[in-house]
């Protein structure tokens, strides 16, 4: 995945970027978590058929979808493992990272999409709307 699917795309790159620069501390939290590393390794074993597909790109068929419990996981895993970056580092640059990364993401609308749709979404963000309600004059 990081060799063959980031370094396609601006949003890969930059995500490679932060995991070669918070894999080890990643790690370190993870090992000294059992529970972290439990919640981690499931999510990796549940989205693994729908990465497979992604990666896959002669496959026409691509119909493993991110359920709301998954995407929930996922949100789960992130805030825990930021969580134990504060309680053992004050300074916690990696928690500020997934903070900020997580705060780009709306989670809501990966919901139902297949692994391959949601790479795209998160490369190809809709614009945002902004909406100005003025006070009525008569």
């Amino acid at each position: 995945l990081r060799d063959e699917l980031l370094h396609s795309t601006t949003l890969g790159e930059q995500y490679r970027a932060l995991y070669e620069q918070h894999s080890g501390r990643a790690t370190q939290l993870l090992l000294s978590n059992p529970a972290l590393l439990g919640q981690g390794s499931s999510i990796l074993l549940a989205v693994t058929p729908g990465v497979a597909q992604l990666l896959d790109q002669s496959s026409a068929h691509n119909d493993y979808r991110l359920s709301a419990e998954m995407v929930a996981q996922m949100q789960t895993f992130l805030n825990g493992l930021a969580a134990a970056d504060r309680a053992a580092n004050l300074e916690a640059p990696m928690a500020a990272m997934i903070e900020t990364e997580m705060a780009k993401i709306n989670w809501d609308a990966l919901v139902d999409m297949t692994v391959a749709e949601a790479w795209d979404y998160l490369n190809n963000p809709p614009a945002m709307q902004y909406k100005l309600y003025l006070p009525l004059i008569q």
